[in-house]
Order: structure tokens, then C-alpha cells, then sequence
């Protein structure tokens, strides 16, 4: 999160015009601050629905930037515009006027992190992951 706000303010200071907030730095951090005090409840299920239901959140989140929420190509659902605005940027729900060099909003993005966190459980709950890891390291 250090990281991630040291670039927000030099890019801030030193090149207004574009400005980087919210990047993956500090996604990253806040997703960890986040799921680091609830990981030992996301233990308690298989990897594999963890997974699935992690892919299926971020499937319908992913463009709650544009204001809707989408399954399989289609809108399923309209958010009203009094939830966008400066104080849900860091959600990923911007005004319109928000502009951002990078930017990785918490929503979709967290159920992304959680599919990568229950792939890893998956892996290490079958003996042929369990080998495939131990290769890597």
C-alpha cells in the first residue's frame, strides 16, 4: 500500500495531467489487508467452489465500471448512478470524470485475487498438484 500511495503522489505532483490512483500496488495491499484476517474462513471450503464461485463474482463485477452487471454477454442489471462518484473510486465504481493512467478497482478485481488464492488451495488438496508445486519451488 506504501508503494502504491508513493506513486499516486509523485505522479500527482510531478505529472498531474495523468495521474495514477489506485494501481495494482495498492490493490494489492488492500486485497491482502482485506482477506489476510478471513483467510482461515476461506480455508474451510474446497478449493474448487471457492474457485468457481470467485470466477462467477468476478464475471458479473467486471464492468461495474460501466454500470451494469453482465452474465454471458448479457445485462442482467442497471446500478443507479448515485453509487458512483469520488468516494467509490478505490470500489470501482468512478464519476465520470474520474481519470486514472492505471487503475485496479477492488471490485472485480478481490474475486480474481480469491481465484488465484483457491487455485493454489486446489493444487494442494490433490497429491498431482501437490507434485506440481513442489516443481516450481
Amino acid at each position: 500500500m506504501g508503494v502504491g500511495t508513493a506513486i499516486s503522489l509523485c505522479t500527482y505532483l510531478f505529472t498531474p495531467q495523468h495521474p495514477i490512483y489506485f494501481g495494482i500496488f495498492t490493490f494489492l495491499g488492500l486485497a491482502y489487508l482485506v482477506v489476510q484476517p478471513i483467510h482461515w474462513w476461506l480455508q474451510k471450503s474446497p478449493g474448487s467452489c471457492g474457485w468457481l464461485l470467485s470466477a462467477i463474482a468476478y464475471d458479473l463485477t467486471r464492468h461495474l465500471t460501466d454500470g451494469v452487471i453482465i452474465w454471458q454477454g448479457k445485462i442482467i442489471g442497471h446500478l443507479p448512478s448515485f453509487l458512483y462518484g469520488d468516494w467509490n473510486v478505490w470500489l470501482g465504481l468512478p464519476g465520470a470524470e474520474f481519470v486514472s493512467l492505471e487503475y485496479v478497482p477492488f471490485l472485480p478485481n478481490i474475486f480474481l485475487f480469491l481465484c488465484g488464492l483457491y487455485l493454489f488451495q486446489f493444487m494442494s488438496e490433490h497429491e498431482k498438484g501437490q507434485a506440481y508445486l513442489k516443481k516450481l519451488s
